[in-house]
């Protein structure tokens, strides 16, 4: 292999190592070295470039093997149960996955960042000793491109369930909705069955020890049928409330 060669598959391996890194920032570091890194550069830095990769990554998607569907070895879990449950657990899910997407590249630019390093050492020491290769060098470098390509399929992989689970969650829109809507409906009922009870029985605004006397007496006659609607209506739509609560926060 000339020197020539080798040049080049270093570029060659410096634009693979990055195919799967999406928004990417290079800057030449205190040492003279260029540097790529998912994360933006120290402050220190003057000037850097983002460095767009994307449009180089594998496409997978979800296949159907009997009865189920999977991205590569992943098997993708059945859509069972209520509604809530369902969209909590794909939000969760996507959460999941975009952290291990990140993951991911995070370790696939060390493995390429290692490459690289080793390559220009080949390099280095072809030069200094008029082209003369290491056995070595060469294995080292095939392990390297075995691990980008493992890093490879398994980033496809996450993207292909990140994009199945988007696509779920966007037919269950119209449930999501509707969770949030019975559950306005639910505390504005609610809100109006107390308003009515404050319009019919006033507030009892007395702090500390109560005096049981007439007052109280007539104040307790007067709420006790709406406490008791108040209660049922409660009841009633603490699902709806618990059914609410498991969907935010997304």
């Amino acid at each position: 292999m000339t020197v020539r060669n080798l040049i080049i598959i270093l570029v060659l391996t410096g634009l693979s190592g990055l195919a799967h890194a999406g928004k990417v920032y290079k800057w030449v570091d205190e040492n003279g070295a260029t540097q790529y890194s998912q994360k933006p550069p120290p402050k220190s830095v003057n000037t850097s470039s983002e460095v767009n990769v994307d449009q180089h990554a594998n496409i997978m998607k979800p296949e159907k093997r009997g009865k189920d569907y999977y991205c590569g070895d992943y098997r993708l879990s059945k859509m069972r149960g209520n509604p809530a449950n369902i969209i909590t657990r794909l939000q969760e899910n996507l959460i999941n996955w975009q952290r291990e997407k990140e993951r991911q590249y995070e370790n696939r630019l060390n493995v390429t960042k290692r490459m690289n390093e080793s390559i220009s050492r080949s390099l280095d020491r072809r030069i200094k000793y008029n082209g003369r290769a290491s056995s070595s060098s060469s294995s080292y470098l095939d392990n390297h491109k075995k691990s980008l390509r493992r890093y490879d399929r398994t980033i496809a992989q996450i993207d292909c369930k990140i994009k199945w689970g988007q696509t779920k969650l966007e037919e269950y829109a119209d449930e999501k909705k509707a969770i949030a809507e019975k559950y306005e409906s639910s505390m504005g009922m609610l809100n109006d069955l107390q308003q009515r009870k404050i319009a019919a029985c006033g507030e009892d605004n007395r702090e500390g020890v109560i005096v049981v006397d007439n007052q109280y007496r007539a104040y307790q006659r007067c709420t006790a049928p709406f406490n008791r609607q108040i209660k049922r209506l409660k009841r009633a739509s603490r699902k709806a409330e618990r059914d609410y609560e498991s969907i935010q926060g997304w």
